[in-house]
């Protein structure tokens, strides 16, 4: 498995999972990609699938990236029979049938989390798995409502 985000909780649950990974992150201009006034699912499955696709580009004989052949020694499972699968994801929140984007400042953040407690704001996210060399691709969407105590 290539994970190919930096994000210190999909690390920490594929950790947990005692699946085994390799990181390679190669970053893409989000703000460009997608509609953040439209479907939020819609919007975190187009950024990880364009999050996937570039890595794989990136890691295919099209790019310019080595770490695919610095991978390759390392795996050890047997009956591998060779290829990858590659992880990508996005998340955004929202409030009140808005978009929020990650806050840009302490105060902002505090804002965002003293509404919470007046109504309850979502997560929405999206993995794609996307297997090199065949490209095979699937993709999920999951949301969750998080609901915040009155005192926060």
């Amino acid at each position: 498995l290539i994970l190919g985000s930096g994000s210190f909780t999909r690390k920490l649950i594929l950790k947990e999972m005692g699946v085994n990974y390799e990181l390679v992150v190669r970053s893409i201009d989000e703000k460009g990609i997608g509609d953040r006034n439209g479907d939020p699912a819609a919007l975190v499955s187009t950024l990880a699938k364009a999050k996937g696709d570039y890595l794989v580009k990136c890691l295919s004989n099209d790019g310019d990236d080595n770490a695919l052949s610095t991978l390759e020694g390392t795996k050890v499972t047997d009956g591998d029979f060779g290829g990858w699968v590659v992880l990508t994801a996005d998340q955004v929140v929202t409030h009140n049938g808005s978009i929020l984007e990650k806050p840009e400042s302490i105060e902002e953040a505090r804002d965002f989390v003293s509404r919470y407690a007046e109504s309850a704001p979502r997560t929405v996210g999206a993995c794609v798995l996307t297997h090199i060399p065949s490209g095979i691709q699937v993709s999920g969407v999951d949301s969750a409502q998080i609901n915040f105590l009155p005192t926060v």
